[in-house]
This record gives C-alpha cells, structure tokens and sequence, in this order.
C-alpha cells in the first residue's frame, strides 16, 4: 500500500535563465570575440530530485539547481 498515490504530488517547477553576451572587435587583420556568461542569473535553489523513501529522510532535497556564476571567456581570429 502506497503512502501517497503515485502522480499526486509534484515537486516545484524548475526554471533556470541562462545569458550569453559577446561583442565582436576587429584590429588590423584580427578579430576578437568577447564572451560573458551567466548561469542561472536569478538564482533559483529548485530541488531536482529529493528522498522518496520513507524515515527520518523522506522528501529530503538530494540535489537542487547549481549556484549562480559567471564565465568569461576570449577568442582570437589570426
């Protein structure tokens, strides 16, 4: 017997924004490609997966979206 039905409860919707800006330089005959990356820029803690078993860690968050951060990043055309 099922403590709670099976596709009763849901967990929250996970949403995640993700921005990617360059600006393209040209100097001489090379071009230049400045990247800036942001990952999960409003910082949601969305829990992915958690316990489903039942005891003292049931409903526990076992994984939740990635902390904000930001990547740089630099091409060179020769």
């Amino acid at each position: 017997m099922n403590l709670i039905e099976p596709g009763t409860t849901y967990g929250d919707r996970a949403t995640e924004l993700d921005v990617r800006v360059g600006k393209l330089l040209e100097f001489g005959g090379t071009r230049t490609n400045v990247l800036v990356e942001f990952y999960n820029l409003f910082n949601s803690s969305t829990v992915l997966r958690q316990g489903n078993t039942f005891g003292r860690r049931w409903q526990a968050p076992q994984t939740i979206l990635p902390a904000r951060f930001l990547k740089l990043g630099m091409q060179f055309d020769f």
